[in-house]
């Protein structure tokens, strides 16, 4: 009977210090993984993971192993008790499998996510949106914020209008006479480079001033126009190279108010090579429509040096009378975040007058 009871007892006793054991086992803290590397199963495409230690005491080193290439030293971080590795894939091998372990001073190693002889196996891909941000730093040297301001002369020419004059005999004749028709714009604005969906978000302010005949009246002097407006200047980023520019404007055209906008689509490389087509419209003012090419800047071998050609058909700042704009330009970007963009061509009215346009204006980045 006594055997019995000392047996029981020492069951007891065993069972106890397992149960106690088991939730000692259960409440201490172990090291866990932040996953930032894709995977057949997880959330991020990114090359990176994490993994969080609570308890250093002991602890030599964090290492990261990697199926066919070995251990290495896990970093530690900022943020007290993360430490940092990289799983880079190399000769163009996207999968892979790693394990993560912990090494203790005394040569221990503890396997604390996957193992060895299980490792994790994940799909290392590139971000494709990290890549194009990263490359639109690169292509901006960082610089997000940019000033700038320029100014457009323009000269359609001349266009015919009769006025009366006395004669002789004694009653007024028409006479066909040349009016100048011309304009002149200048703007100053500012533009926050964010480089995601949103590519870019500005404000622009802008005055024209112009000299147009008058139409279908007497009189042999021009008509005096011109506007001064707001305009909004917001870029959407929808594909690698792809932009959605809209440019909505409200301000005052003489004693009225003008409203209207531009919108505009730009295909290829952002600070580079491209096409951009578009138009748009003011109250009182006129029409725009045009087609741009760019060569050069970024990713060529000239970064610093961009060329282009832009065709419009438009009537302003005359509505009603269409003409035709031909112009080339260049940018140039000395450094310390400057460019020099000058522009000049030809631009002729649909009934045959016209002359040269030119411009030009500069941007600081910063």
């Amino acid at each position: 009977m006594v055997s019995r009871l000392v047996l029981a007892g020492a069951l007891l006793a065993v069972t106890t210090t397992t149960a106690f054991a088991s939730a000692e086992e259960a409440e201490r803290e172990r090291p866990y993984v932040r996953h930032q590397a894709p995977s057949l199963l997880t959330e991020r495409k990114s090359k990176s993971v994490q993994i969080y230690v609570q308890d250093k005491p002991g602890l030599a080193s964090v290492e990261l192993w990697v199926s066919g290439r070995g251990a290495s030293r896990m970093e530690s971080s900022d943020e007290d008790g993360w430490y940092h590795g990289e799983l880079t894939p190399s000769d163009g091998v996207a999968e892979l499998a790693y394990a993560i372990e912990l090494v203790w001073k005394d040569g221990r190693r503890e396997a604390v996510f996957a193992s060895r002889k299980a490792p994790y196996r994940v799909l290392v891909e590139d971000d494709p949106e990290i890549d194009v941000v990263a490359e639109l730093e690169a292509d901006v040297d960082g610089r997000h914020d940019v000033i700038y301001g320029d100014f457009v002369w323009g000269n359609w020419g001349s266009a015919g209008t009769t006025v009366l004059e006395p004669s002789d005999l004694g009653i007024d004749v028409p006479r066909r006479v040349e009016v100048p028709d011309r304009f002149w714009t200048t703007g100053i604005g500012y533009r926050h480079r964010f480089h995601g969906a949103v590519h870019h978000l500005g404000l622009r302010l802008e005055g024209m001033r112009a000299e147009v005949p008058v139409q279908g009246q007497l009189g042999d002097e021009p008509q005096a126009r011109g506007y001064n407006l707001v305009r909004g200047d917001l870029a959407l980023r929808w594909w690698r190279y792809g932009l959605l520019v809209v440019e909505p404007a409200l301000g005052f055209y003489g004693d009225s108010a003008v409203g209207g906008g531009e919108v505009s689509l730009r295909f290829g490389r952002i600070y580079g090579s491209g096409l951009q087509v578009g138009g748009g419209w003011l109250h009182g003012v006129g029409g725009r429509f045009f087609s741009r090419v760019e060569l050069g800047g970024a990713g060529t071998d000239v970064p610093w040096l961009r060329a282009g050609s832009t065709f419009a058909i438009t009537d302003a700042p005359d509505p009603g009378r269409w003409g035709l704009q031909a112009t080339a330009d260049l940018r140039i970007d000395p450094g310390a975040g400057f460019t020099l963009r000058a522009r000049g061509g030809y631009q002729t009215r649909m009934d045959g007058a016209g002359g040269p346009i030119v411009g030009g204006g500069v941007d600081y980045a910063f």
